[in-house]
């Protein structure tokens, strides 16, 4: 009998919602668990790409050392490579002054006594002028040789320079035009008008200038020294110096030369950044009109410095240009590296034209008004002097004689050129003024100027230094006073003795070849005032100074005999020329 199989059961509809859904539910169990293997293998396959922390640290080190050395390769190419860095030059040394001590200085001021080379001087940070141990006349030695010597540097020359050194009575050309026309020079020099006293018919010597005296440039003597990395501006009274070869070689510096040596002198040196000062310094150079016997100039900087380029050039305020401006007169500010700030005065040679009688005089017609003070000045006078200049709001009065450590001297023995303020009722009044104009009618016509600082300590030192000066009275008319009495008894006085001429050549009372001091040969009005000597003698004007005797033979001598011009032919050798090979001392002149 077959097997009878039972029919399926139903399900009821119950059940089959409950089982229905059971698939789904196993399946959604196992997706995460297939997705969790496949992220697992992800990871492990990360892992095996990634570097150890070991090489992270030595790549990260790596790129340290690259961004140092790229950025130590960067600065060395900005500081050594690019040629204008933060203003200056940052391969070349700071320039400017030298001290006392061979250092670098901010700026420094000497006095050079009569009759040598001893000198005080006054830096930043002194109290009082100190007396130097040195000689200030050195080649070799001392703040003026150590700081002229950085002219003939060569690194200095490679790298570019722009450089004047300029005076009234230059060096060279200066001594041979003396020897030639000794009164003609003289008056052109003195009045700045030496075209209307040209010789057609004498030949000028080789290289001088057709505007054949250094009298129609201004009254000045200085030097202006500047490289991208700064410079200084000496400002001085000395004739005829510094020598300057054209063939100097690195060093090569000559010093004070023993004819300049005879009397007082005075010095200012400031140093300076190039920029902006290089072309402050060309603008008042402009209204002085100085006479540059040696200049230099960089192509390079003088793109930079266009006004100290254009002066050295020879450009100038000419009596036309101060017509046509206005301007005869100017007043600088320059700043020293370490911020000590100077004010510039300078003249041209019109300033003075449509003034009258002391407002021609530069310190009290400029100087006292500007720095609203009163003025003692020590400058060189001879002949047509101001003489005490009193107003009623400044007055200027000359110094007659002064005294440092125990020397003291007169102003005939001084050629320097200095004014100090009188302090008022305040106190107030500090300055200091050192340049190279003296306080004479005939420097009326000349260009000119002053360097001016506020200093304290200097200022009392020289006013402690006067020991006579002129005052005004309260009529305001000239009178003189003792200023200061010596309180260490007898000071050291300059010797006094009789010179004669005797064939072109000052001998002294023993008979020996002498140098005299113009103050010790009698001061005439002219060129041929008589002497009242019982010998003969030559009479020499204010304005020569005597840096040796005639030099023998070589020029025509005037004479004076008791009251008797007689003039002697100069003796000829066999060719018909003046003894000019002779070694004797020369007559110089001096420019006041």
């Amino acid at each position: 009998m077959p097997s009878t199989q039972a029919p399926p059961r139903p399900t009821s509809p119950s059940r089959q919602s409950q089982r229905a859904p059971s698939p789904p539910r196993r399946t959604t169990q196992r997706a995460p668990a297939q997705g969790g293997r496949q992220q697992t293998r992800q990871q492990q396959q990360g892992d095996n790409g990634r570097l150890s922390p070991l090489w992270q640290k030595i790549l990260i080190t790596l790129l340290v050392v690259v961004i140092l050395v790229a950025c130590l390769l960067l600065g060395y190419w900005i500081v050594v490579t690019v040629p204008w860095f933060f203003g200056k030059r940052a391969d070349l040394p700071r320039m400017g002054c030298i001290g006392e001590d061979g250092e670098p200085v901010d700026w420094i001021a000497m006095f050079k006594h009569p009759e040598g080379g001893d000198y005080h001087y006054f830096m930043p940070g002194q109290k009082e002028l100190l007396q130097s141990k040195g000689n200030i006349a050195s080649s070799t030695d001392g703040p003026l040789a150590s700081t002229l010597k950085q002219m003939y540097m060569k690194n200095q020359a490679k790298a570019g320079v722009m450089m004047g050194v300029y005076s009234d009575s230059p060096p060279k050309d200066r001594r041979r035009l003396a020897e030639e026309t000794a009164e003609g020079t003289v008056e052109g020099e003195e009045t700045g008008e030496a075209e209307e006293f040209r010789m057609p018919d004498l030949p000028l010597p080789p290289g001088f200038d057709e505007s054949f005296s250094a009298g129609s440039y201004g009254h000045s003597k200085g030097v202006v020294f500047m490289t991208e990395g700064g410079g200084f501006w000496l400002v001085h009274s000395v004739p005829h110096f510094p020598e300057i070869d054209e063939t100097s070689k690195e060093g090569d510096y000559k010093g004070i030369q023993e004819g300049q040596q005879i009397y007082g002198q005075s010095f200012l040196c400031v140093s300076l950044p190039f920029a902006p000062h290089a072309n402050t310094i060309g603008t008042q150079l402009q209204f002085i009109h100085p006479k540059f016997y040696h200049k230099k100039v960089s192509q390079n900087l003088a793109k930079k410095a266009p006004e100290l380029a254009s002066a050295l050039g020879g450009e100038f305020q000419s009596r036309h240009k101060t017509r046509a401006s206005g301007e005869s007169s100017s007043m600088k500010q320059i700043e020293t590296w370490n911020g000590k700030e100077f004010t510039s005065f300078a003249k041209s040679a019109g300033w003075g034209d449509e003034r009258e009688e002391c407002d021609k005089d530069i310190y009290y017609g400029l100087v006292a008004p500007s720095l609203a003070s009163n003025l003692y000045a020590e400058t060189w006078m001879r002949g047509d002097e101001f003489g005490t200049c009193c107003g009623d709001d400044y007055e200027v009065t000359d110094i007659k004689e002064m005294q440092m450590s125990d020397v003291s001297w007169s102003e005939t023995h001084d050629h320097s050129k200095w004014a100090v303020s009188s302090p008022d009722t305040s106190g107030k009044d500090s300055w200091v003024c050192i340049g190279g104009v003296n306080r004479m009618h005939s420097q009326a016509k000349r260009g000119g100027g002053t360097l001016c600082f506020e200093e304290t300590n200097l200022q009392k030192a020289l006013l402690s230094s006067i020991v006579d000066s002129d005052e005004c009275s309260e009529k305001g008319t000239k009178t003189k006073r003792k200023t200061k009495k010596s309180k260490k008894g007898p000071s050291k006085e300059m010797e006094k003795k009789k010179y004669t001429l005797l064939r072109g050549t000052f001998v002294d009372s023993e008979g020996k070849t002498a140098t005299p001091a113009v103050s010790d040969v009698p001061r005439p009005e002219s060129a041929l005032e008589i002497s009242s000597k019982d010998r003969v003698e030559e009479a020499i004007p204010e304005s020569i100074l005597v840096s040796g005797g005639i030099r023998g033979e070589e020029r025509e001598r005037h004479q004076v005999e008791k009251g008797t011009e007689r003039r002697e032919e100069t003796p000829k050798d066999q060719e018909g020329e003046g003894l000019a090979g002779s070694e004797e001392p020369r007559l110089q002149l001096l420019s006041s």
